[in-house]
């Protein structure tokens, strides 16, 4: 799960290549089958298993893909955009840093030159909400690579056979209070609920799938930096206003959908506050004052114009401590209490506990490149890294997940979890969507007349299986149960 943090967010990206290149090293040394790819199966052909050795040699981990460990992954503001790319556009963890560049230039390093957070004070939000929405269309473009009207258009939903992701937003509806949102990248339909239960209570349970560059506007519509975004009849906004660790709704969700606890969950954070001294109480009212005031602040009318420019000042200055604080009763410590309750004992929380907290949301420096700013991120998270306690949990997270995937890559269900392979039978052609292996090995051993009505051999089934294995292009629809 990734927390939100703004551009401190390339911190959380960084820990999780450390995984990922502690993921590499294990795979490709194991004692029985060594891997090249994170996709690697023991029927794959020898063509998918190319591994580009130039992107290893600059230090890069493409070919190992967190999608391919983790069955669910969660994330709040830019902790969500990391989410969408790693999980429903299926990057590499040096894709989604790259992404994370291009879109700091293009929006951090853009500001208005009017706007309330400025010298020059104007009541309106710092960065353009046409060039934030544009610049998620562009990741989306450079991700699929299927042209503009899919940037624009594609669907976050995405197929039943793949990772899931959650993104977290704070929802705005007229005539009612705020409430934690979750984007959902796959169809879900919850039991009824009996009367009088106890039982888990789904954020939302009814999704209407939108494109993916709205879902990313939504999660991460700071206010005061991003305006909010209109969706149907609800307004939303930044995800850090109701959880800005994800890791509780997140494990609420898993756990009541699955009725089983994960195999291991993963927490990846932006930065610990060193000296947040702040009782429980104080927080919850805190919290409770700044949502119910925003909430005010947007639906009040003009008549009431400079209090409502008072109250929004007022709200913008609480706002930053609201939206990270990621370790109180909605973040670290309700996930550590839910996870006690249910017996998840392989749990860990990865995050900077150095200066990382007190660079703001939004810097970007210099602002043609920030190369200042992220050569400082790179700093303290490398130091925090190089710690004996990071490096042992990294490798402890790294060993659990290899086993996960070398067990499920035993399976026919994995190349299509893995890879954009399908099958056709090569004797009748017949065609249906999301066809896998096992599939058409039934189809072939129920249908006698591809073999003039006698019972095919196995290396007969197993050679025109391999006849009707073809590539297939992106469709609908997500997987099941490690986290991040």
């Amino acid at each position: 799960m990734l927390d939100g943090g703004g551009i401190r967010g390339y911190s959380s990206l960084l820990i999780l290549k450390n995984i990922m290149i502690a993921i590499r090293r294990i795979e490709t040394s194991y004692p029985e089958y060594p891997v090249t790819s994170s996709m690697s199966y023991p029927w794959m052909e020898d063509e998918d298993q190319t591994v580009n050795r130039a992107s290893e040699a600059t230090g890069r981990v493409d070919a190992f893909l967190p999608c391919h460990y983790f069955d669910y992954l969660a994330g709040t503001s830019t902790g969500g955009l990391s989410s969408i790319m790693l999980g429903r556009l299926r990057l590499s963890v040096d894709q989604a840093l790259d992404q994370y560049k291009a879109f700091g230039n293009e929006v951090f390093g853009k500001p208005r030159r009017w706007h309330e957070r400025s010298p020059f004070w104007y009541p309106r939000a710092k960065y353009s909400s046409r060039k934030t929405g544009e610049a998620f269309q562009n990741v989306v473009l450079e991700s699929l690579q299927q042209g503009e009207h899919a940037a624009v258009t594609e669907s976050f939903e995405d197929r039943e056979d793949r990772t899931r992701t959650m993104v977290i937003s704070w929802s705005l509806k007229k005539g009612s209070v705020g409430s934690c949102y979750i984007w959902r990248s796959y169809r879900f339909n919850p039991k009824p609920r009996a009367q009088g239960s106890n039982r888990w209570i789904p954020c939302n349970p009814w999704d209407k799938f939108v494109p993916i560059w709205q879902v990313a506007r939504a999660t991460t519509a700071a206010p005061r930096y991003f305006e909010s975004i209109k969706i149907d009849e609800r307004k939303f906004l930044d995800g850090g206003m109701v959880a800005n660790n994800p890791s509780l709704v997140a494990l609420r969700e898993i756990r009541g959908l699955h009725e089983t606890v994960p195999s291991i969950f993963v927490s990846l954070g932006t930065g610990l506050k060193q000296a947040h001294v702040q009782s429980e109480s104080a927080r919850n009212r805190t919290s409770g004052d700044v949502r119910s005031g925003l909430r005010r602040a947007l639906t009040i009318d003009n008549a009431r114009r400079k209090q409502w420019l008072r109250k929004y000042w007022e709200i913008g200055s609480n706002l930053s401590k609201q939206m990270t604080d990621c370790e109180g009763q909605d973040g670290t410590n309700g996930w550590n209490g839910l996870s006690d309750e249910i017996g998840l004992r392989k749990r860990y929380r990865l995050n900077v506990e150095n200066n990382l907290a007190n660079i703001s949301l939004d810097e970007w420096r210099p602002a043609k490149s920030g190369e200042e700013t992220l050569r400082s991120i790179r700093e303290l998270t490398e130091s925090y890294l190089s710690q004996p306690a990071t490096i042992e949990m990294i490798e402890e997270i790294a060993r659990e997940v290899v086993g996960i995937r070398r067990d499920r890559a035993m399976t026919e269900r994995w190349e299509s979890f893995a890879t954009d392979v399908s099958y056709v039978c090569p004797i009748c052609e017949s065609r249906a969507p999301d066809v896998n292996r096992q599939a058409l090995r039934e189809h072939l051993e129920e249908s006698n007349r591809h073999n003039g009505g006698t019972q095919m051999a196995a290396e007969e089934v197993e050679a025109r299986l391999n006849r009707g294995r073809h590539k297939r292009g992106p469709s609908r629809s997500g997987s099941d149960k490690a986290a991040i």
